[in-house]
């Protein structure tokens, strides 16, 4: 897997809800760039357990 890849469900061993989504009382005021939401979208997979 190439590190620009797209992680998926498939891309993990075990997956498991961590809660219930709720709504939030407040929308953030932060404006996420194109690039940004790209990346949001692309996932995070730590490389060993010290970045979990």
């Amino acid at each position: 897997m190439t590190a620009d890849a797209p992680l998926t469900r498939e891309s993990f061993r075990r997956l498991t809800a961590i809660s219930t989504p709720r709504s939030v009382a407040q929308l953030p005021d932060r404006i996420w760039t194109d690039e940004e939401w790209d990346r949001i979208r692309r996932g995070y997979r730590a490389r060993d357990m010290d970045e979990k």
